[in-house]
């Protein structure tokens, strides 16, 4: 047995030198990008700070650790990487001989026909033996195979964190929306109590005969339309808070609050950072790449296929007729050698399965560039965004205190019996819907901060 090792390692050793590796070494493909990002930009980026650094809501930064223990999609993500690693332990294998064990017992009885005179008819035989086994790699079959398994790998680590950058941005940005919508319900409730005292006085007016039944109407007309508002914010809070479990983990449920709608982007200063940098940071920008080294791989496993494949094999072991002496030296048994298989005829198989792998290759460059193109895109709107979001609360805080103004106005000018009940509801009207749209736009501010910081490629680990 010994012997028939050293000759299969021996032929082994002088055949791997002589061994190439087929298809196309991989090279990343060029991509242009752009000299600066639209909006604020500097140095760092906000995407190069933790996401505990940039959420500093200790409740939210709460919701964000659990989400990212407990989400199912994080959970399949985590499934997919051992999956991974464990093909890329397959893979491996097949650098090393496959070394296996057999043993059997037979007993034949033989026709008397054909046994010698004098000779047993019964016959025993026993054997025990071991097979070595190694296919050369001399077209880089096997080394093109675990180069392809490394990057789905690592592919499949980008896929998680891509998941868990997603997460974060889902669990922040349901956050904002129940804080809005918690500021909404607030507004529509002391809107609700003010146009009750409203109607109370109409009512007492028109009791005196200073108004008509008329402006009793419009004043519950305006009531009613307050009071509704409040089941429909409430269904909103209602359906985010459950969307928001789910990204927990957990079933549907109360959530904890935290720091208003306005304090919560206190401190937050977002920059674009360098556009280069984007390229090295966005999680789905490098598993797409790592798809490309993939599929690349895998040509030059499909071209291998048009050459022969070498086997070394070495067989060895024991055989006797009794038992008690299978152990003996004279009844070893040892073979050798060298099996060369090459294709001939496939009608076109090879080619065709080469084809068709080179598709699935440019494949995924369009899907890398195009992933690419969309990263740029999405940063470039986030920033955008963000640059015009204090503007708009700006804007949208003066309307309101002209608003404001308006309302109190035109009340008093009712009350003094110098306008009709007419002013009072056009301006309380748009008071209340101008206080909506404030806290609407200090939403979309929060919400493009957290836009701004996935598509920067921040939230995960590296």
């Amino acid at each position: 047995m010994t012997q028939t090792l050293r000759l299969t390692a021996l032929l082994a050793a002088a055949v791997l030198p002589l061994s190439c590796t087929m298809g196309p070494d991989y090279q990343q493909p060029l991509t242009a990008v752009p000299e600066s990002l639209p909006g604020p930009s500097g140095e760092h980026s906000i995407a190069d700070r933790a996401w505990a650094d940039v959420f500093t809501d200790p409740v939210l930064r709460s919701l964000i650790a659990e989400a990212l223990e407990n989400n199912r999609d994080l959970a399949i993500a985590a499934h997919r990487i051992e999956e991974a690693r464990a093909i890329t332990g397959v893979a491996a294998s097949e650098f090393f001989p496959n070394l296996g064990a057999s043993g059997s017992a037979e007993r034949t009885r033989r026709a008397r026909s054909i046994t010698p005179p004098g000779t047993d008819r019964e016959v025993n035989e026993f054997r025990l033996g071991g097979l070595l086994s190694y296919e050369v790699d001399l077209w880089g079959r096997v080394r093109r195979s675990n180069e392809a398994s490394r990057a789905a790998l690592l592919a499949s680590q980008f896929g998680r964190a891509t998941i868990e950058t997603t997460i974060i941005a889902a669990v922040a940005s349901a956050y904002i929306d129940l804080r809005a919508l918690d500021r909404q319900l607030q507004i529509a409730s002391q809107t609700v109590e003010s146009r009750r005292r409203s109607l109370d006085l109409v009512k007492e007016r028109a009791a005196q005969g200073v108004t008509s039944e008329l402006e009793v109407g419009q004043a519950e007309v305006l009531l009613h339309q307050a009071e509704v508002s409040i089941p429909r914010i409430q269904n909103q809070l209602a359906t985010t808070s459950n969307a928001l479990s789910t990204l927990l983990g957990r079933l549907p449920g109360d959530i904890p609050r935290g720091r208003s709608l306005e304090a919560l982007d206190e401190g937050i200063a977002v920059t674009g950072g360098l556009p280069s940098n984007l390229l090295l940071r966005r999680p789905d920008i490098l598993g797409a790449e790592q798809d490309l080294v993939a599929l690349n791989a895998d040509i030059g496993i499909a071209r291998t296929a048009y050459f022969p494949s070498l086997s070394l094999t070495g067989r060895g072991g024991m055989a006797s007729t009794d038992l008690d002496r299978l152990l003996r030296s004279d009844n070893i048994t040892l073979a050798g050698a060298a099996d060369l298989a090459a294709p001939i005829f496939t009608a076109g198989r090879i080619s065709s399965s080469i084809r068709a792998t080179e598709a699935r290759r440019d494949q995924a460059l369009a899907r890398y560039e195009s992933v690419i193109l969309t990263a740029f895109r999405e940063s470039a709107d986030a920033l955008a965004t963000h640059g015009h979001a204090n503007e708009i609360v700006r804007r949208q805080q003066q309307l309101v205190d002209s608003l404001d103004k308006v309302a109190r106005l035109a009340t008093s000018r009712y009350e003094g019996g110098a306008s009709s009940f007419l002013e009072v509801l056009d301006a309380e009207r748009n008071a209340f819907e101008g206080q909506l749209a404030l806290t609407d736009a200090r939403r979309l501010k929060l919400q493009s901060v957290v836009a701004a910081y996935r598509a920067l490629g921040g939230g995960w680990a590296r």
